[in-house]
């Protein structure tokens, strides 16, 4: 599992930093999965909120296969399911940075609050 958290990582700092230098422009679709996700993160634990993030809301309304931001969500989702401690300080980080992506796609900073300890 250590090495799927130090990838997952590094797929995160990757997005941020191509959403920082603007070399990716996130797509509608990929903006109001970003929203859904942090509205399904205050009630839900994170995996599962990703899951109900990125559920089509209408027909045509999920993440195109070139979405940069559907291989991390992905990732992350199977990653905070299935390990067994989530919530180590790497798990941590790597929550933190992923919801931390989120609020910039959105420009809602402060935004989807996670409850550690949460499963």
């Amino acid at each position: 599992m250590a090495a799927d958290i130090e990838h997952l990582a590094t797929q995160i700092r990757d997005l941020h930093a191509a959403f920082d230098s603007s070399e990716w422009e996130p797509s509608p679709t990929e903006h109001a999965c970003a929203i859904r996700i942090l509205e399904a993160v205050a009630a839900r634990p994170l995996g599962e909120a990703i899951v109900q993030g990125m559920r089509p809301v209408t027909p045509g309304g999920s993440l195109a296969e070139d979405s940069r931001l559907a291989p991390a969500a992905v990732s992350c989702a199977v990653y905070f399911r299935r390990s067994a401690d989530p919530f180590s300080a790497a798990g941590e980080q790597v929550q933190g940075d992923f919801l931390d992506l989120l609020r910039k796609i959105t420009g809602r900073p402060g935004e989807g609050a996670v409850v550690v300890g949460r499963r």
